[in-house]
């Protein structure tokens, strides 16, 4: 390859580099507007559904859904106006009856209530469940823990069933641990740390992939225990039960960001002591004895916890 050729590519390289560095930079502030926007429109929502009567609501509703480049039922339910209740008012016995609302309290409540008091049934099924296991893991370095191993702890008996070095992708070491895990796992009803709300290096695909590699959503070919995408957590099933969220009209519980409110389980060098630690916060809330968030929706809104009508 002649000089010429090499500075050529060379300054390709560059000019491309110096592209993708503007391109996500534009991104980045794209993305904190759209942030901005929304909260703006949502608290502008918030203090029209405060001013208009009940009654109205449907009305609202249309006039959202009209507006170009709106998602009109993100913003009616974030302003607690839900087309099917309203569309059902006449129905007595249905959500949408005005009696029954207000037995419930706000809908934001009703929701986030649901989804704890599903958080608590599924604990109790797990902890009842002499086969379902918790998969701890840490795959790859960088991020505590800084020693890379895997761990298969009883949710039941909180007994540790397999603890091994992880070892390097594409090492015997790590095959080994692959191999065992297939084994160990098969047939049972697994449950990891979290998924999006814990570190990339403590998923379970983890240990399947090269570093930073994405895969395709769904179980992997060889070792279908290694999902992308939607399973059952820990963060998730705290997060339902805790009932914290990022904004007073949203219905998605999530894990605290920050260290205000840090997860109640360990986060440690050895992977078979946060996996018994995870154990026994699912016990915790199978019985009801796991705090739960001061304001919670269904302790804020005064009408503490809804009973059927």
């Amino acid at each position: 390859m002649s000089e010429e050729s090499l500075h050529e590519i060379l300054g390709a390289i560059e000019r491309s580099v110096r592209d993708f560095t503007e391109a996500e930079a534009a991104l980045a502030e794209a993305e904190q507007r759209r942030d901005h926007t929304r909260q703006a429109v949502l608290e502008q929502v918030e203090r029209l559904h405060a001013e208009v009567d009940a009654a109205h609501a449907p009305e609202l509703i249309c006039v959202l859904r009209q507006q170009p480049g709106i998602h009109g039922r993100p913003l009616a339910e974030a302003a607690g106006l839900h087309p099917q209740r309203h569309a059902r008012r006449d129905r007595p016995g249905t959500v949408g009856d005005p009696v029954r609302r207000l037995r419930y309290g706000s809908s934001y409540a009703v929701e986030l209530w649901q989804q704890h008091d599903q958080a608590q049934a599924l604990a109790r099924e797990l902890v009842a469940d002499e086969d379902a296991v918790l998969l701890v893991v840490d795959a790859e370095p960088g991020v505590l823990p800084a020693e890379r191993n895997v761990a298969v702890v009883g949710v039941r008996d909180s007994r540790v069933l397999y603890a091994a070095a992880a070892g390097e992708y594409g090492t015997a070491e790590r095959g080994l641990v692959l191999d065992r895990l297939d084994e160990l796992l098969d047939g049972r009803r697994i449950v990891e740390e979290g998924d999006h709300s814990c570190p990339p290096s403590r998923r379970s695909h983890r240990l399947v992939s090269l570093p930073g590699e994405v895969l395709p959503p769904g179980p992997h070919p060889l070792h279908p225990w290694a999902l992308v995408g939607p399973k059952v957590s820990v963060a998730g099933i705290w997060s339902a039960w805790f009932g914290w969220t990022d904004h007073p009209s949203s219905t998605i519980p999530s894990v605290p960001r920050g260290e205000q409110f840090p997860v109640p389980w360990s986060r440690s060098l050895d992977a078979a002591v946060d996996g018994q630690s995870m154990a026994r916060l699912l016990h915790r809330i199978a019985e009801g004895a796991e705090p739960v968030w001061e304001r919670a929706a269904w302790h804020a809104d005064g009408h503490s916890v809804p009973q059927p009508a």
